[in-house]
């Protein structure tokens, strides 16, 4: 007897069943992915021990007292900052670690502030796991940035949120700046921060109420054997000007080069610089900070003086060799508008660099008043 064949309603019954099943099964799996989202993380900072971390970045040391009191909240308990400055117009940073949460586009933090000093700007860092640094071998980081605190006197909320617009155009800076990234990795969310520029004496800043979510746990890599595996091996890479070019690793490099104004250094690298020169080579933590962040420095040497502060020749003095601190300036930049009847005196300061710095041997760069032909072969740049 010849078997009988399935009629069309029976394989139409078929397909839809299967089609039932696939739909019960993404739906199952959406319900998965979403409780797998945590609550939001709630602080009201009930507890007496400050976690704020803060830190003002200026050339002198400042003063920080961190505490809560019951008075220093919205409505109760809350955490006090105060920060004591002695210079003008100097950036101040408090920190706050977060649970490492995936980058969403509904991931929010809000804090409530109340402060006399206006400008302060919640930001959020971002962490790109798969971008590993080969300078520092940590993986590069970028920041969100979202509201900013303009009522001063007045108790505000702030937010900052990792939509997928903000986050694509950050991606597409970080892969501007450094074209060898190819997969960033699951991005996440590692800490916020307030961040302003404070006048001299005291700043006091009242924290209160922080809420983050919806956190979906990220996989946050041992960062340390990162370290161990990309940073031993690697040094900053070589610089030469050759062929009236500037090359880096011996590729051609087009400075795109700011003078540093206390700006932190995510904003200058948001902004498309590579270059910033900073006005005291001897600020080592303010190098390190721009290194970390994707960003050269260039700087004005120092030049030998005496007990008065009168300049030494080459033949009589010369600088102390730059060391490994100094690695991250590109080049040297001798000043600007140098006039041409003091070329004897730039020329043997060229000598006395270019011997401190025979171990990197950097070009050297000056912007000269008239009779340029003068110091054309003294000068790279």
């Amino acid at each position: 007897m010849t078997p009988r064949q399935p009629t069309m309603a029976f394989l139409r019954a078929r397909v839809d069943a299967g089609r039932s099943v696939f739909v019960c099964a993404a739906i199952f799996w959406a319900i998965s992915v979403i409780s797998s989202a945590a609550e939001p993380l709630r602080e009201g900072f009930e507890t007496w021990e400050p976690t704020w971390q803060a830190e003002v970045l200026g050339n002198q040391p400042a003063r920080v007292y961190r505490e809560r009191t019951e008075s220093a909240g919205r409505s109760g308990r809350g955490e006090l900052i105060r920060l004591e400055s002695t210079e003008a117009e100097v950036e101040a940073r408090l920190t706050q670690s977060l649970p490492a949460a995936r980058v969403l586009d509904e991931l929010t933090a809000t804090v409530w502030i109340r402060s006399e000093q206006p400008g302060w700007t919640l930001v959020l860092s971002v962490v790109a796991p798969g971008a590993i640094d080969p300078r520092t071998g940590q993986p590069r980081r970028f920041v969100v940035r979202g509201d900013v605190y303009r009522e001063p006197g007045r108790w505000s909320a702030l937010h900052c949120r990792t939509t997928n617009t903000t986050i694509n155009q950050r991606l597409a800076l970080l892969r501007a700046q450094f074209p060898e990234i190819q997969d960033p990795g699951q991005l996440y969310v590692e800490g916020v921060s307030l961040e302003a520029r404070i006048p001299q004496g005291i700043t006091a800043v009242h924290v209160d109420d922080l809420e983050f979510g919806p956190i979906v746990p990220a996989d946050v890599p041992n960062t340390d054997a990162i370290a161990g595996r990309a940073a031993a091996p690697l040094n900053v890479p070589k610089v030469e000007f050759r062929l009236d070019r500037l090359l880096v690793d011996g590729r051609p490099f087009f400075p795109r080069m700011v003078r540093y104004h206390g700006e932190p250094p995510e904003l200058l690298a948001e902004l498309g610089f590579n270059v910033v020169w900073i006005p005291d080579l001897s600020d080592t933590r303010l190098i390190r900070r721009l290194w970390e962040h994707g960003l050269w420095v260039t700087a004005t040497p120092p030049r030998p003086r005496d007990a008065s502060g009168a300049l030494l020749k080459s033949g009589t003095a010369g600088l102390i060799p730059f060391t490994a601190e100094a690695d991250p300036v590109l080049f040297w930049m001798l000043g600007t508008r140098l006039p041409g009847d003091d070329q004897s005196g730039i020329v043997g300061w060229i000598e006395q660099l270019e011997f401190a710095d025979r171990r990197r041997a950097r070009p050297i760069a000056a912007d000269v008043a008239f009779d340029e032909r003068r110091y054309s072969r003294d000068v790279d740049m």
